[in-house]
């Protein structure tokens, strides 16, 4: 008769472990999940924090709107020939100061010239590149 013992191995798995089903990743696996993972985060996080600013520009415009009414209702009971309006033009607010009875522009806020500057800094920007600044172009 033969007296071999076979032994029999048993795994213990606790709670929140897999009994080695999961495959065993290399390290560059790894740092790709990972980065795929801050990644995600990263387009939630962007997401929401767009989602805020459109809620305060949406709350901004209406706080606007409501100072222009306010105003105009004052100048209308003080018998003034003027009257404010607000206008948004590619996400800007713009003041235009006409008056009432010919709707004719008195005044825009910001200006004409203000605003073919910017524009013309946007584009200097641009040309030169991924800048840190308006004159400087790399850090020290």
């Amino acid at each position: 008769m033969d007296n071999s013992v076979s032994s029999i191995s048993t795994t213990t798995v606790t709670p929140g472990q897999s009994a080695n089903r999961e495959p065993n990743l290399s390290a560059a696996d790894k740092m790709e999940v990972a980065q795929i993972s801050l990644q995600k985060e990263q387009q939630q996080a962007k997401a929401q924090q767009e989602a805020e600013q459109e809620k305060r520009q949406d709350e901004d415009k209406t706080q606007i709107d409501d100072v222009v009414a306010s105003l105009n209702q004052l100048l209308e009971v003080q018998d003034r020939d003027v009257k404010f309006v607000v206008d948004e033009r590619d996400g800007q607010f713009f003041t235009s100061v006409l008056n009432r009875s010919t709707d004719e522009l008195i005044r825009e806020i910001p200006t004409e010239e203000y605003r073919q500057l910017e524009e013309r800094l946007k584009k200097f920007q641009d040309a030169i590149g991924q800048t840190t600044g308006l004159f400087v172009d790399q850090l020290v």
